[in-house]
């Protein structure tokens, strides 16, 4: 089946934009990166990878090779886990009680201590991320990063979208930010470090790694994506010849690698952005190209390919997925692990 040209449930909000910047180092890539994927997806891949993902509205994780499922009714929107490791955040999208009512979405904020604390409340926000030592959401449509804890603006820097290492020493975001271009800004120590020149073409997001060492973005060169990351303070490096899903963003760990989704290749049918699969299935009529999960390290030839039919990926420890699988085991078996084919 030939897919769609990209539809309505990859890019249901785009109001996010992209970053850019030209002066970066290309590694020597001989073929697109989606094609070396699919012929060794899983080729060297460290043996201690440990991370979670979306997959049918459920969020799964999976550490030192073990792969393990949190059943959440197939309803999270979006969902994050604070880089400590001492709580989860998701959001869920609500049925209205009312015929013809207009559905709404929740915010959950799980403790992962031992208390196992939730909060539940109402909420604008779409996106969720483990960033500035917090998790913190951001609304489709404005600029803002808002603790989902606290609910408060983060008033640590006058640039929009931020993002930060765990300390807030490094803190990246856009200023200047209009249709067509914008300017992303690096400050360390309360100082400028770096101002990079960006457009709104191709990606859509960008990475801080915990300890602020390296920041991670997409570009776009002669009409292709790049996936680059970058020492703070260093150049570039990039991965050419993808086909990403911006808005998805991009997790970055303390070594510099990263988790982001790309699309396959291969047709998928859509209920919505968190639910797709290559068979026909009720309720899902919209068609489209798959996306999955991708990993990649400066060290390698080119990303891979390690989760199929998934998205929304972010690095955990090993400890973090031990809480989340303690405060799963607390919750009512509400069903069988979704089909993942």
């Amino acid at each position: 089946m030939q897919p769609r040209t990209r539809c309505a449930p990859l890019f249901r909000i785009d109001t996010l934009v992209s970053i850019f910047v030209p002066l970066v180092v290309l590694l020597p890539f001989g073929m697109p990166v989606l094609t070396a994927a699919k012929q060794n997806a899983q080729a060297a891949l460290p043996k201690d990878l440990c991370y979670s993902f979306l997959r049918d509205g459920d969020v799964w994780t999976l550490c030192g090779g073990k792969q393990e499922h949190l059943p959440l009714n197939g309803r999270v929107w979006h969902y994050a886990v604070s880089s400590d490791g001492s709580s989860f955040a998701f959001i869920t999208e609500e049925p209205s009680s009312t015929r013809g009512g207009i559905a709404h979405k929740k915010l959950q904020v799980v403790s992962l201590k031992s208390e196992h604390k939730t909060e539940v409340k109402e909420t604008s926000l779409d996106f969720l991320s483990a960033s500035c030592g917090a998790i913190v959401g951001y609304q489709a449509g404005t600029r803002e990063t808002r603790d989902v804890t606290s609910g408060q603006l983060l008033s640590i820097s006058s640039r929009q979208f931020i993002k930060c290492d765990s300390s807030r020493r490094t803190i990246v975001g856009w200023d200047d930010l209009n249709a067509k271009s914008a300017t992303l800004t690096v400050q360390v120590n309360e100082t400028e470090a770096e101002k990079v020149p960006a457009s709104t073409t191709g990606g859509h997001n960008f990475g801080v790694s915990p300890s602020g060492e390296y920041i991670a973005f997409f570009s776009e060169k002669s009409g292709s994506d790049q996936l680059c990351i970058q020492r703070v303070g260093s150049a570039a490096q990039c991965a050419g010849g993808i086909d990403v899903v911006g808005f998805d963003g991009i997790s970055l760990s303390d070594s510099g690698a990263a988790l982001f989704t790309g699309h396959t290749g291969k047709g998928c049918f859509y209920k919505d952005m968190g639910h797709f699969s290559e068979k026909p299935r009720a309720g899902y009529s919209s068609e489209d190209e798959c996306v999955a999960v991708y990993y990649w390290q400066v060290d390698r030839s080119a990303p891979a390919l390690i989760e199929g039919l998934a998205r929304y990926s972010q690095w955990i420890s090993p400890e973090a997925a031990e809480r989340l699988r303690d405060w799963a085991n607390t919750l009512p078996a509400a069903h069988q692990p979704p089909i993942s084919k």
